[in-house]
């Protein structure tokens, strides 16, 4: 009697262990933190549909956050940024077809995304200063030149994912808000009338970034670094 119990209790711990190996294997991987230079941390999390509905931010290594945005998505395809501080302005992007509005201040922006959500132009209304256009162009999903009146730059790519490959945010926002510009990593940009800017990355095993380094124009170094939920 003995023996079988144990053979049950085996058999029982075979398939938990299995259970969650699967659960572990199957598990969508998401951007659960990225740290930059200045010890400002960002936490992300998640809905049920993999999009980011909260982003803690914590700066200096406190433990407590400095600022936590809450974001809401509207049924046209709209965000809103909500802050629960009240010394940090709120933000919204309100979408009408293929056509993103925003503003910041006293400065206003119009976003054009493709059929793909990716951006194709922006527009930069600014308060004092002349009008702004900047035009995005892509091969093969990844920002390859931006030009307009700000300035023409030429970018190249990777092969591997970016930090936000299974999120399910809008991609414009990905783009406009965090610079994850198509499905893999810019590692150089060079501008027209100036020196290209490198930027290495670290990988782990699922080829996701774990660490980015921006070498500046100046010769500093700007330095990320990223964690997961599969850690």
């Amino acid at each position: 009697m003995k023996k079988v119990a144990l053979l049950i209790i085996v058999a029982i711990m075979i398939v938990v262990t299995f259970t969650a190996c699967d659960e572990k294997k199957n598990r969508i991987i998401l951007l659960s933190s990225m740290t930059m230079d200045d010890n400002h941390k960002v936490k992300f999390e998640y809905d049920d549909q993999n999009r980011i509905v909260k982003m803690i931010h914590y700066t200096n290594n406190n433990e407590e956050p400095s600022e936590t945005q809450t974001l809401t998505y509207d049924n046209e395809g709209g965000i809103e940024i909500t802050n629960e501080i009240e010394d940090f302005a709120n933000a919204k992007f309100t979408r009408d077809g293929d056509t993103i509005t925003t503003s910041d201040m006293n400065n206003s922006y119009v976003i054009t995304v493709s059929n793909d959500d990716f951006i194709v132009k922006i527009d930069s209304i600014w308060l004092y200063d002349p009008p702004e256009q900047k035009f995005f162009h892509y091969l093969d999903d990844n920002l390859i030149k931006t030009d307009g009146n700000g300035g023409n730059d030429e970018y190249k790519n990777d092969s591997y994912k970016t930090p936000f490959a299974n999120c399910n945010t809008p991609k414009w926002f990905l783009q406009y808000h965090f610079g994850d510009w198509g499905i893999n990593n810019i590692i150089e940009t060079k501008p027209e009338k100036e020196a290209p800017r490198i930027t290495e990355f670290e990988y782990d095993k699922q080829e996701f970034p774990v660490k980015r380094t921006v070498t500046l124009w100046s010769g500093n170094k700007s330095v990320t670094e990223y964690s997961y939920n599969n850690g």
